[in-house]
């Protein structure tokens, strides 16, 4: 490398040859990465909220306002707590398990201070104290801090928007560019993004060659934690059910929205052919526990303590034993492709065939996340046939 740029630079006239080979080498000894991310600033970006956003200088304190976004920001940085000032407190108290999972990982995010968004945004002051040079919020937070957006600009802090939750599947390619880009690292996200409309795509393909009609499907979320029925609307994870070929229930009632609660009289009068609890790692012991550090047993374990339930157990899709489980954060990452996968796995087994989500995230483990992503984040109660 030394050799080239002593080809390729012409020595300034004045300068001594042996500091000027002095001089190339310190500057070959520059880690190609950091040298490409310095070079891409000041950057300017458009956001999810449609905003253009200037940012002077790689930023090295950054706000992670989602603390579930960590999980994203794997997929394109190398260590993803290494420039955060603040993160999130939703990640330890919403995700237990994917929290353990990320700090085992990453032992620098036990001494990064969390802050919480209260419904009414962050605590400026607190932000304020990190000296932050960028905050990341995530799309759906923008109502509730769309008053301090005006304060960060009058303080010189960019803030930029992300979205895996309001639009999903349009927004994740989108999204993780941003995020390349922001953390100096747009080869790492555009790669992601060509595995994810790849696969995106070949199952949008089998699902339009398939001869089996769209099954129609509950989407549940949180079975057994709270009152029945909370269901997906057409949005957010709605998306994942029409692209994987099924007809969401809940779409009917919550056409333009990311769903509701449906009476349970709606859901018996409806039969679903298919039905799909959600769940998080930890509900203390109730409903569907999945996700990251939860062993396959217990999650399925789970399901069957949700299919027992008063209303559930009464479905045709239960007793018919098409009953299945996924990550409820599926909405809400950039690993939504698996959900899709697997749904599509069980609406359509035939056309699906050959492809599997477990084989999907071992090779997102393998070639893009910082660290290994493992737990069980699907399950099903059905025979072989209908698991993907």
């Amino acid at each position: 490398m030394l050799r080239d740029l002593l080809l390729s630079v012409r020595r300034p006239a004045g300068v001594p040859f042996l500091l000027f080979v002095v001089l190339a080498a310190l500057l070959a000894a520059v880690p190609r990465g950091l040298a490409e991310e310095n070079a891409a600033f000041p950057l300017t970006v458009t956001d999810l909220a449609g905003r253009s956003v200037t940012i002077a200088a790689p930023p090295q304190r950054i706000v992670l306002a989602e603390g579930l976004q960590l999980l994203s920001l794997a997929l394109v940085a190398p260590d993803p707590t290494a420039r955060l000032a603040l993160i999130g407190r939703d990640l330890a108290g919403f995700d237990p398990g994917l929290a353990g999972m990320l700090g085992r990982a990453f032992p620098g995010l036990a001494d990064v201070p969390t802050i919480s968004d209260d419904g009414a945004g962050l605590p400026l002051e607190t932000v304020l104290s990190a000296r932050p040079d960028l905050v990341i919020f995530s799309l759906w937070q923008k109502p509730r801090v769309e008053p301090q957006l005006a304060e960060f600009e009058a303080l010189g802090i960019p803030v930029v928007f992300i979205d895996f939750f309001v639009a999903p599947v349009e927004n994740t390619p989108a999204s993780l560019r941003l995020l390349g880009a922001v953390m100096g690292t747009p080869e790492r996200a555009e790669a992601y993004v060509g595995f994810y409309e790849a696969h995106l795509a070949e199952v949008r393909r089998r699902i339009a060659a398939s001869a089996t009609p769209a099954p129609s499907v509950f989407i549940h979320a949180y079975p057994g934690t709270w009152a029945c029925c909370w269901s997906a609307g057409k949005a957010g994870f709605g998306e994942f059910v029409e692209i994987a070929g099924g007809r969401n229930i809940g779409a009917e009632l919550f056409p333009s929205e990311l769903g509701g609660t449906l009476a349970p009289e709606f859901v018996l009068a409806a039969n679903p052919a298919v039905y799909v609890a959600t769940g998080l790692s930890s509900t203390g012991g109730e409903g569907l526990e999945i996700g990251a550090d939860v062993a396959a047993e217990a999650a399925r374990a789970g399901l069957g303590r949700v299919a027992a339930l008063p209303v559930i157990a009464d479905l045709g899709a239960v007793q018919a034993g098409r009953v299945h489980g996924l990550w409820n954060f599926f909405n809400g990452s950039p690993l939504n492709i698996l959900a899709v996968e697997a749904l599509a796995g069980w609406f359509h087994p035939e056309a699906m065939r050959g492809v599997d989500p477990a084989d999907t995230l071992a090779e997102i483990n393998r070639r893009f996340a910082a660290a290994p992503i493992t737990g069980s984040f699907w399950s099903s109660l059905g025979n072989e046939a209908d698991a993907p």
